[in-house]
């Protein structure tokens, strides 16, 4: 196994950034992470920080969500899909919250920011002395380096990104096309906790550690994330309102399981109708994020049987992305 600092640190994700580390597909890498704010405040001691006005007082927003990599997996080639595994994840260190960052953004900027740091307790985040609750550690921002210009990590896209979806956490897999030689991941934004959809702007931010393990699925078919869970598969979508993400998760979700599933158009909205869930994953970035989730309890019937009912060579020619 190998490790990633975290001073290894970029801000983007770019195809012409050189690797700061190689693998081979199936190695593990202990990637180091650092807080959404780069660890520019203190928290060593919990509880309310006072930020001052406008641009956050002495906190750089231009160091916002550093991520750490890129990491090149050898043999990834474009027009193939790498399976980004998160093998394990843990935080290091104290937390903070922006408790009001949903609406400073909303506003402009403008106003008094404030951050609350939190402690991170064995088994627990102690919120306040009256208020703790259990970790539900995710990865926020993972993905690939674009074909064309670089995309910054704050702005989530069909490269991956910042995402934001709680259930990107131990035991996950990310589905992402190749769009540059060797993918290029890079990673950031642990929180130690997250309401769905990011309700408040903002987690329980904090430094961790992510175990990753790398697959390389050859000559696949993807058009954006797809983040597989024990329990289901989600599709992700995205756009400048919550509405445009929806949409293109919708449409998505749609192609996917069609393709998969062997079944036309109409058969794989009536499926969605019945079983399929759309979530919003957060709507505070520059690109509103949302999925929509096919259970395994139902897809996974529906692949068993047709695999009864079609011959091989059919069922090895199918575009399927799932592996």
């Amino acid at each position: 196994m190998k490790r990633l600092e975290r001073h290894y640190r970029t801000y983007h994700f770019s195809s012409q950034d050189p690797p700061a580390i190689e693998v081979q597909p199936g190695e593990m890498v202990l990637v180091e992470t650092t807080d959404s704010l780069d660890g520019q405040l203190d928290l060593t001691r919990p509880g309310r920080v006072h930020l001052g006005r406008q641009s956050a007082g002495d906190v750089d927003l231009h160091r916002a969500l550093p991520l750490t990599g890129p990491i090149r997996i050898d043999h990834a080639e474009p027009g193939d899909v790498i399976g980004v595994e998160v093998v394990g994840l843990a935080a290091a260190g104290n937390a903070f919250i922006l408790p009001d960052f949903g609406q400073l953004i909303a506003g402009g900027g403008g106003g008094e920011w404030e951050a609350w740091v939190v402690e991170l307790g064995p088994g627990v985040i102690r919120l306040a002395p009256h208020l703790q609750l259990p970790y539900h550690l995710m990865v926020g921002c993972l993905g690939v380096a674009p074909a064309g210009e670089p995309a910054d990590s704050v702005t989530p896209g069909d490269h991956g990104g910042n995402h934001d979806c709680i259930h990107l956490g131990q035991g996950s897999i990310l589905y992402l096309a190749v769009q540059a030689p060797g993918g290029l991941v890079s990673v950031g934004d642990v929180h130690a906790s997250m309401g769905d959809g990011e309700a408040m702007g903002t987690g329980v931010e904090c430094a961790g550690e992510v175990l990753l393990r790398f697959h390389v699925h050859k000559g696949r078919c993807l058009p954006g994330p797809l983040l597989e869970t024990d329990a289901a598969w989600m599709v992700f979508g995205h756009g400048p309102r919550p509405d445009d993400a929806i949409a293109m998760a919708r449409q998505r979700a749609v192609d996917l399981v069609a393709g998969c599933l062997g079944l036309g158009r109409a058969d794989a909205l009536m499926l969605l109708a019945a079983a399929g869930h759309t979530r919003l994953n957060q709507v505070v970035n520059p690109n509103c994020s949302a999925r929509v989730e096919v259970p395994k309890a139902v897809a996974g019937r529906l692949l068993a049987a047709r695999a009864k009912e079609m011959p091989v060579a059919e069922e090895a020619a199918a575009p399927v992305p799932l592996p």
